[in-house]
């Protein structure tokens, strides 16, 4: 028997929150190493090292966690969403800046998050508009993340409400991109819920 839903909200000002543009390009970059035979192509972004990692059960990437969302796309081209992680903003000398930043979508949408803290979770957006937020440890929200899905979902919005499922938890540190792979392919696959137990509700 499911259990019933509760809410509980969070306030996050969307208007307010203003991220610096910055040229990726012009910053420093760490000195390319020789590559190796296992850096040689696998699939997508994936070299063989990172097939390898994946077999030795090690974190997963942005490099395998973007390859996997471009599968997804392509799998389920009626979802929106499926962007590049790497969109996400960083800190650069105490301020957050981004290239770029994610785009605005229209549901139903699914997004892969990195939330700055070395950790996977996934958001999705279902066609009635509610907003959901998928996290196998149950963290609290970066100020990174805040960021992400304030720039996904905030559009014409002063505030948005997140509703954070419980979902199945991971035992480990390392399996978040695995956990938020797996409900991504539930979603698009089964539906919302196939992958919901319970959830509450976060006004950001």
């Amino acid at each position: 028997m499911r259990k019933k839903l509760t809410e509980i909200n969070k306030s996050l000002p969307v208007k307010k929150r203003k991220i610096d543009d910055i040229n990726l390009d012009e910053m420093e970059t760490p000195t390319k190493k020789t590559k190796t035979l296992s850096d040689l192509p696998w699939i997508g972004y994936c070299s063989q090292q990172h097939k390898q990692n994946i077999l030795n059960n090690q974190y997963l990437c942005s490099d395998i966690i973007i390859s996997t969302q471009n599968l997804l796309k392509f799998e389920f081209p009626e979802i929106n969403g499926f962007q590049e992680t790497t969109l996400a903003p960083v800190k650069v000398n105490g301020k957050w800046v981004s290239e770029t930043g994610f785009q605005s979508q229209e549901s139903p949408s699914v997004q892969l998050h990195h939330n700055g803290n070395a950790h996977w979770v996934l958001s999705l957006q279902t066609r009635d508009g509610n907003i959901y937020l998928l996290d196998s440890l149950s963290l609290n929200l970066t100020t990174s993340l805040e960021y992400q899905l304030t720039q996904i979902y905030g559009k014409d919005k002063k505030k948005l409400i997140i509703r954070i499922p419980d979902v199945q938890k991971q035992q480990n540190s390392i399996d978040c991109g695995l956990f938020a792979i797996a409900n991504a392919l539930e979603f698009v696959n089964l539906g919302l819920k196939e992958v919901l137990i319970s959830h509450t509700n976060k006004n950001i």
